[in-house]
C-alpha cells in the first residue's frame, strides 16, 4: 500500500512539475507575442499622431472658406478698390447669387492644402529644430518653425493669384471657371503665376509667428479646460482672438499681395 501511494505522489509531482512548466512558456510566449505586437504598432501609432495635424488643418480649412467666402469677398473689394462695406455689399448683390461663391475652387485648395502644411510643417519642424538645437530657447525654435512653414505655404500662391482675377467683377466676363483663368496666365510664363509672392512671403511668415507664438500664452489666461467642449471653446476663442490681431496688425501686406497680383490681370485679358 505504501508503494503504491510513494508512485501516486511522484506522479503526482511530476504532472504538477510539466503544468509549471507549460505555464511558465505559456507566460513567456504571451509576453514575447505582446512585445512584438506594441512594436509592430508602435510605428503606424506615431505615424497617426504626426498625421493629425495635417488632417486638422485640413478640415479647419475646408470649413473656414466654405462658410466666410462671401465675406472675403466683400474684405477682398474694400482692400483694392478702397469703398466702403456697404457698396461692397451692393457690388455683390449686383452680381447675384449666381456669382456669389465664384472663384471658391483656388481658395478652397489652397487653404485646405496651405492650413494642413501650416500647422502640420509647424510641429514637425519644432520637433526636428528642438532635437538637433536643444541649446537654442523654444520661442527661436518656434518661430523659425514657424515661417519655414509659411514659406512653404507659398508655393501655392498661383490658386491665390487665380483666386484674386476670379473675384475681381472686372473679370466676370473673361474666365467662367478656374481652368479658363490658369489657361489664361500660362502664355505669359511661371512669373506671372507667381505675381505677388515677396508680400505673400512676408504675410505668412509674420501672420505664423504670431499665431504660434501667441496661442499659447492667450490659452493660459482663459479658464481651465476639463472637458472636450470646454478646450473646444478655449480653442475658439484663441483663434478668433489670435485672427482679429493678425487681420488688424498685416492689412497692408494683403492689399499689397492683391494689388501686385491685380496689376497682371490685365495681361489675362
Amino acid at each position: 500500500g505504501t508503494a503504491v501511494i510513494n508512485i501516486d505522489s511522484r506522479r503526482e509531482k511530476a504532472n504538477n512539475g510539466k503544468h509549471g512548466e507549460s505555464y511558465q512558456k505559456a507566460v513567456i510566449i504571451n509576453a514575447r507575442l505582446s512585445r512584438c505586437h506594441s512594436q509592430d504598432l508602435s510605428p503606424h501609432i506615431a505615424d497617426v499622431g504626426e498625421i493629425k495635424h495635417y488632417f486638422c488643418g485640413c478640415c479647419a480649412a475646408f470649413n473656414n472658406v466654405a462658410i466666410t467666402y462671401p465675406v472675403q469677398k466683400i474684405l477682398f473689394r474694400q482692400q483694392l478698390y478702397g469703398i466702403k462695406t456697404r457698396d461692397a455689399i451692393l457690388q455683390l448683390r449686383r452680381d447675384g447669387f449666381r456669382n456669389l461663391y465664384r472663384g471658391i475652387l483656388p481658395p478652397l485648395m489652397q487653404k485646405t492644402t496651405t492650413l494642413a502644411l501650416m500647422f502640420g510643417l509647424y510641429e514637425d519642424l519644432s520637433r526636428l529644430l528642438r532635437k538637433h538645437v536643444s541649446s537654442a530657447p523654444e520661442f527661436a525654435t518656434r518661430s523659425v518653425a514657424a515661417v519655414l512653414a509659411g514659406t512653404t505655404e507659398a508655393i501655392l500662391t498661383p490658386l491665390e493669384r487665380v483666386q484674386t482675377l476670379l473675384q475681381d467683377h472686372k473679370h466676370h466676363d473673361k474666365f467662367t471657371n478656374t481652368y479658363q483663368a490658369f489657361r489664361a496666365l500660362r502664355c505669359h510664363g511661371i512669373a506671372e503665376y507667381y505675381r505677388g509672392l515677396v508680400p505673400i512671403l512676408f504675410r505668412n511668415g509674420f501672420s505664423n509667428v504670431l499665431f504660434f507664438g501667441l496661442r499659447g500664452p492667450i490659452k493660459e489666461h482663459l479658464p481651465t479646460a476639463t472637458t472636450n467642449s470646454e478646450h473646444l471653446v478655449n480653442d475658439f476663442i484663441c483663434g478668433g482672438v489670435l485672427g482679429a490681431m493678425i487681420i488688424f496688425i498685416k492689412p497692408k501686406h494683403c492689399t499689397m499681395g492683391s494689388s501686385r497680383e491685380m496689376e497682371g490681370s490685365v495681361l489675362a485679358g
